[in-house]
């Protein structure tokens, strides 16, 4: 599946905390640093965009108008760079989850995975991310748990079951296009649960239901189809076109 085109609707897709930071910072700055910049089109790349899709990306969340020669001048070259199309050819692959804990930002003294920090600085650099913001009190007693015992996989693990009702996002979990494609599958199921309820719902009401009281009251009878705790919105924000 693709993302969707409009990057507003881009942060409520399942990105991994690693990618939300660095979409969060892009947001409030308009711009990222060359390794960032680099890290997050290989993760575009990783989960299926096309080249225009990612210039696409760039294009409208990016620059408004006005600044289109920025956008040119900085991003077009660098973007057909990192999917092989300029300079070397070299067909760049997503970094991995061990890549991303040891690699630091440029300057910053930070690293790109959130999670692989002390618990000091960890608290501090999360402080005020709608991404943690929306995680449940008891997933960050987990979370810092896991921090604090210098297992950011772990941590990142917490965060995926705390905005998935529970499910895990399983047992290879290496790079962080794995946490979008395992939410991805789970959202799918979540549908497919959701259009069988509907329909068995609809199969089994009764003919002398015909109020919309006696239609919600059926409807408020069956088990809900989806995890209690399911944070993504479900409503069309990808399609399946190439």
């Amino acid at each position: 599946k693709m993302v969707d085109r409009h990057v507003s609707a881009i942060t409520a897709r399942p990105f991994p905390p690693c990618m939300r930071s660095k979409f969060e910072e892009l947001q409030r700055k308009a711009h990222l640093t060359f390794t960032d910049r680099f890290q997050l089109n290989l993760f575009l790349k990783g989960i299926g965009l096309t080249v225009n899709e990612t210039l696409n990306f760039w294009r409208q969340g990016v620059f408004p108008k006005g600044k289109m020669k920025a956008y040119q001048g900085e991003h077009t070259y660098n973007v057909r760079h990192n999917y092989g199309l300029e300079g070397g050819m070299i067909d760049y692959t997503p970094h991995n989850c061990e890549k991303m804990q040891q690699e630091h930002k440029d300057g910053a003294g930070r690293c790109a995975c959130p999670f692989a920090t002390d618990i000091e600085t960890f608290r501090s650099n999360t402080l005020g991310q709608s991404w943690y913001q929306s995680v449940s009190i008891d997933a960050r007693d987990k979370i810092e748990s896991a921090v604090h015992a210098k297992n950011p996989s772990a941590a990142c693990e917490h965060v995926f079951e705390d905005a998935h009702g529970g499910f895990s996002i399983g047992p290879k979990f290496e790079f962080p296009d794995a946490y979008y494609d395992a939410s991805m599958e789970i959202e799918e199921m979540c549908r497919e649960r959701a259009d069988h309820a509907q329909f068995d719902r609809q199969s089994s009401v009764p003919e002398d239901v015909t109020t919309a009281a006696g239609a919600r009251a059926n409807v408020a009878a069956d088990a809900h189809p989806l995890p209690t705790n399911f944070n993504l919105a479900l409503e069309d924000l990808s399609s399946d076109d190439e």
